[in-house]
This record gives C-alpha cells, structure tokens and sequence, in this order.
C-alpha cells in the first residue's frame, strides 16, 4: 500500500527564494506573496524592501491599499524608468486583485523595467481565478506562498524567542506552549505570548511549565466571552474597563482580538445550529463545547439577529486586516474594535 503524499510545507521555499535574490541582485520584476501567515509575508517583504533601497527614498517608492489601490496609478509608476536611483518600486497590500479574473498584472509585466519591482501581498487569494493562474505561470513572476511552518522549527523558534538575556528554557516548555495555545495560532500570535512569557521569566532567569500555563492565554477566554457578552448587552463602560482589566494583565491587544474573533463565529456558527434546529447536545458535539458553555453560547446567539452577527464578525477580521496592512497599531484596532462592536 502506497502511503498518501502529504502536500509539502511552501514556506522555507519561498523565504529562500526570496534570500537568493536578495543575495544575488536578480529580483523578479512581479511578486505575490500571499497565504496564511500574515507574519513572515510581512518579515519578507520588508527584507525585500530594504534590499531594493525604498529607506528614505520617496521618489522611487509607492505604497497602495486595498482602499487606494488602482491599477493604472501603479502602471504610471512602475513602468517609468528609475530616476537618480536603482529601482523603483511599488507595493500593494491587501488589494483583493488575486481573487478576481483581471488579468492587468499579467500584461502590465512585459512593459516593467528590469530595473523595477511590483510586489503583492495578499492575505486571501482564489488559486482558479485567471489573475492567480496567469502571475503563476508568467517568468518574471515570483507567486510565493507563506503558511505556518513546521511544528519543529515553531519549536526551536519559540526557544530562541525564550532564550534571550540568557533565560534557560525547559526542554517541556516549546511543546507545552503548542498544547496550551491550541491549533488556532499563528506567529504573531505566538511572538507576542513569548514576549510576554519571557519578560514574566526574565528576573528568576528560567521557563517552566508552570509559566506558559500562567501567563499563555491564562482565564483570558473566560474574560473575553464575559466582554462578548457586554457588548451584546451594550454595556459599554463595562465592557471597556474588561477590556482594560485584560491590559493590565498584560494581555497583547492582538490576542484580545483574535479571541473576539473566535467568539463572534462561535456565536455564529450557534446561531445558525440553532436556525437548523439543533438541540443543545448537537451544538456542544459540533461545536466541541461543555454543557455550561454550549448554554451560554446558546443565549449570547439568541440575544443578536443573524445578520447583527456577520457583520461583528467582518468589524473582527477588518480589525485584524488593519493590523496586519500597518493601517492601525494593535493597541488602536482593539479599542475602534470594541467600539465598533459597541455600536453594532
């Protein structure tokens, strides 16, 4: 019996694809960098950015949003040939080009400079739309994709981020921090905690176990269905000294936010179990729930209108989106978050 082909982890391909032509010169005149994990499509666009010069240089280098973003005012640009410097360079971040059938990139390539660099970072993208097939196959075309790496190199990579000032780390401990935060993580997430748990352990120089389960996450859920449920309630003085209860506990904002993030589609997936006809059993099996919390869930989803509950749900992943673009710092998407939650 022939064992099935698991699909092949893209990411250290792409960072190195990225390091060779950082370390040769020869850049692709298109790049998409895209996927899952928002962190190391940042981490490499910026080595991207600083190898081609853009510090300081204004008039080689153009940024675009999702919000400003217009195909023919980057065909202007980086079409012109570099004045005074050695490229010019555009990025786009977040512009949804990749989940459509425009296939303008595509074309755009042949008139691009050597000498000039057009690069898409895309946090969602449709592998069967024509722009993604066609940047894919097209040779002057880097399509690189970034998902969470491997759980031995999160391993070592959480010991590095531990191990600084010379704090020893338990060998228990990288493996403990995976169990205690759960399949639902990604870098950023994981950086912010070790922070967190690292200046927690700085003083008496060690990480145990017990650490991680003390400051990783600790009670925070707990703290934040009550916050869900605030807001639910419009009780907006509540909710934002819970909010600023979970700071002084040295919760990270983007945390408070993801965890926001996973109540709102709890809540929604509950609602529409419920619209289904589910009893509460059905909901706590499907949902992975305990008695207690299916029935607290149950009436958090019973106090909003479905369409009140998509759209907290699309304030949650525009807060984290904002994050992620440079748009907002964590600490200003978490409050306009809760806010907008608020008035919902």
């Amino acid at each position: 019996m022939v064992a099935k082909k698991t699909k092949e982890n893209p990411t250290n391909k792409s960072i190195n694809t990225i390091r060779e032509h950082i370390s040769s010169g020869n850049f692709s005149r298109v790049y998409l960098l895209y996927g899952t994990e928002a962190y190391l499509i940042n981490q490499m666009r910026d080595e991207l950015l600083d190898a081609l010069g853009v510090a300081g240089n204004e008039e080689a280098y153009q940024k675009y949003t999702n919000e400003k973003y217009n195909i023919n005012d980057v065909r202007d640009f980086v079409t012109s040939f570099p004045f005074f410097t050695e490229h010019n360079v555009v990025l786009v971040q977040s512009s949804g080009h990749f989940k459509t059938s425009d296939d303008s990139v595509t074309e755009l390539i042949s008139n691009i400079p050597e000498s000039n660099v057009l690069i898409f970072c895309e946090y969602e993208v449709d592998r069967n739309k024509v722009a993604f097939k066609h940047l894919s196959q097209h040779p002057a075309a880097s399509v690189l994709e970034f998902t969470l790496p491997e759980v031995n190199d999160l391993k070592k990579w959480i010991g590095i981020l531990l191990s600084r000032d010379g704090v020893r780390v338990k060998l228990s401990v990288p493996d403990h921090v995976l169990d205690v935060l759960g399949p639902d993580i990604n870098m950023l997430l994981l950086e912010n905690e070790m922070n967190k748990l690292h200046d927690y352990c700085l003083t008496k120089g060690t990480v145990l176990d017990e650490d991680v389960d003390l400051m990783c996450l600790s009670n925070i859920e707990d703290q934040i269905f009550k916050m869900c449920t605030l807001i639910s309630q419009k009780k907006s003085a509540q909710a934002l000294i819970l909010y600023n209860n979970l700071l002084k506990l040295k919760a990270n904002p983007y945390n408070i936010i993801r965890l926001i993030t996973r109540q709102y589609n709890l809540i929604l997936s509950t609602k529409q179990l419920i619209k289904d006809g589910a009893k509460m059993g059905e909901i706590m099996k499907a949902l992975k729930l305990r008695d207690f919390a299916a029935r607290e869930m149950m009436a958090l989803a019973n106090s909003y209108k479905e369409y009140e509950i998509i759209k907290c749900t699309d304030l949650c992943h525009e807060a984290t989106n904002m994050i992620m673009t440079g748009t907002l710092t964590q600490e200003n998407a978490a409050e306009n978050l809760i806010i907008k939650l608020l008035t919902a």
